[in-house]
């Protein structure tokens, strides 16, 4: 019973995806084995979580990332039942985090861009609706850094060609931002807003399939292994977030506004783009005259 007011909590207040809820409900379905009931108060006690997760983490040999994602969702709960005076106090007040290696992120370099450009133009044809609107959809991820859920999401209306920009009514965390739309890729868009008012003006999806229906994971997966076919590099929506990110790193753009474009709820998560910019930072540092 609390536990699935919880997960209706978090489907319809929370804006949290089915990625996320299939995660909850794992970990959840892990509490029997360890003899807890999530509907049960008197079960989630310190101990019982402590005992279940040094028993899950040795016998599924988690890596401390895991861990902390299991500890994630069951101090998420308990707080939903602390706040519903359901329980008492968090136990997860109580119970630490795993110490995480930090992964910088994998961002590409310029000459993978210069290739990745090139073939975009090998492999789709502006000549048919469907690949001015891949090639489009490669460009809109490179040049503004939105989420893959982010660009499948966004309607004809989201993109203000006057103010320049593309409305993301609901980020992460059900969170609304305005993306700037550069120069580089104004063109593209305004291009692209043209032909699909004259052969999809019914299109709910700013980037629709050819029946104006809303593309898919599964859809945006093929059109991007058609691109990595022609590469010798990974290649993945996020990994092109990851790459605007760094040039905007590059590009001096302060830290604050770099998480704003981003849409990351707290600087900390965007810092860690400093410290994967080597490149920069080498370069600023060899032309100080230092102790002079």
């Amino acid at each position: 019973m609390f536990l699935e007011q919880f997960y209706t909590e978090k489907r319809y207040n929370e804006w949290v995806g089915e990625k996320t809820l299939y995660s909850y409900r794992f970990y959840f379905s892990l509490l029997p084995q360890a003899w807890m009931d999530p509907d049960d108060p008197a079960d989630l006690t310190v101990r019982n979580f402590r005992t279940l997760l040094a028993s899950e983490w040795s016998r599924r040999e988690w890596k401390p990332i895991t861990y902390n994602t299991a500890r994630k969702c069951y101090r998420s709960y308990c707080a939903h039942l602390v706040r519903d005076r359901i329980i008492g106090f968090n136990p997860f007040d109580q119970i630490p985090k795993m110490k995480e290696p930090q992964k910088l992120p994998k961002s590409l370099s310029v000459e993978q861009v210069k290739a990745l450009k090139y073939a975009l133009l090998s492999v789709f044809k502006p000549e048919t609706f469907n690949g001015f609107r891949d090639f489009a959809i490669f460009q809109t991820l490179l040049y503004t850094g939105i989420r893959r859920k982010e660009l499948l999401d966004l309607e004809p209306s989201d993109l203000n060609l006057y103010e320049r920009n593309l409305c993301i009514r609901n980020g992460k965390g059900g969170k609304g931002r305005n993306v700037p739309v550069c120069d580089q890729l104004l063109p593209i868009l305004l291009d692209y807003s043209k032909v699909l008012m004259e052969q999809h003006p019914e299109a709910t999806r700013l980037f629709p399939s050819k029946n104006d229906y809303a593309l898919g994971e599964r859809n945006l997966r093929n059109i991007f292994d058609k691109v990595k076919a022609k590469l010798a590099f990974p290649l993945s929506p996020h990994r092109l977030r990851h790459t605007f990110a760094t040039e905007l790193v590059r590009n001096d753009l302060d830290i604050f506004n770099i998480a704003s474009v981003l849409g990351h709820s707290s600087v900390k998560t965007t810092q860690i783009y400093l410290t994967a910019n080597t490149e920069s930072i080498n370069r600023k540092i060899s032309s100080l005259r230092l102790y002079s």
